[in-house]
């Protein structure tokens, strides 16, 4: 994460998109966090299947919150991290969650669904 923040730091002017999937998702929130508590957050940052909490495998993630410009998608019936988790992350701040009905972790046959939500986020004007 060191060497990120420090290249979102030396090109500040372009803008930093985070994308994750899973432990990658984890990841990519906590780098987030980082850059925008270094006053350079990233432009968009999309989290996909993002554990929080005690997860099916037993382990636990504390997955920061109050990310920015995040759009966060998990599948219903994910069952490696269930949605219930993902939603207790969620509540205090009251940061949506998009929630793909029947489809489990790895979003199996629902990858154009991840994609449009992706680009759709990429292209949203901020205002």
């Amino acid at each position: 994460m060191g060497r990120a923040a420090t290249a979102a730091g030396r090109h500040a002017r372009l803008p930093v998109v985070l994308v994750g999937f899973s432990f990658g998702a984890f990841v990519q929130a906590r780098l987030a966090r980082r850059l925008a508590d270094a006053g350079t957050p990233a432009w968009r940052t999309f989290l996909a299947g993002m554990p929080f909490g005690t997860v099916e495998a037993g382990r636990s993630y504390e997955t920061p919150d109050g990310l920015p410009d995040t759009l966060v998608v998990h599948g219903e019936q994910d069952r490696q991290v269930p949605l219930d988790a993902v939603l207790a992350w969620a509540r205090p701040e009251g940061h949506p969650v998009v929630v793909v009905p029947g489809v489990g972790h790895f979003f199996t046959g629902c990858l154009p669904v991840l994609r449009s939500l992706l680009v759709r986020h990429l292209q949203e004007v901020v205002f």
